[in-house]
């Protein structure tokens, strides 16, 4: 007698079915966004508090940390060459449903560029 449930089971022949390539179903240019808005969050915190050397090594190990966060998924995606070819789908598919790309790219991007938007307020207002 099985005592799985249905999801598991659903979850197991769907793996079987098909080999999941990583970070193939979101677009390379929102990943590249995506890493540009990172990158000018450490810029701007770079700027803020470089100039001081007790709090440029903790930027040192932040964005040592940054780097390793970012090489990873670039490490897999290099281990798994298989790309999808092109994405012509009009929606990401999620776990709560259907979502538009437009939707999905505010959603990957919009904490990152709050908070670079932020410290760049800050700064300013600090000068």
């Amino acid at each position: 007698m099985n005592m799985r449930p249905a999801e598991v089971q659903f979850e197991k022949k769907q793996n079987q079915a098909e080999v999941s390539v990583p970070f193939a179903d979101v677009p390379s240019g929102v990943w590249r966004l995506y890493v540009l808005v990172w990158l000018s969050l450490f810029a701007v915190l770079w700027w803020m508090f470089g100039s001081q050397r007790h709090s440029a090594f903790m930027l040192v190990v932040s964005t040592a940390f940054a780097v390793i966060y970012f090489a990873v998924p670039l490490a897999m995606l290099r281990r798994f060459r298989k790309r999808a070819s092109t994405i012509t789908r009009s929606s990401l598919q999620t776990l709560t449903g259907k979502v538009a790309w437009s939707e999905a790219t505010i959603q990957i991007i919009l904490i990152p560029a709050s908070i670079t938007f932020g410290l760049i307020a800050i700064a300013l207002f600090a000068l």
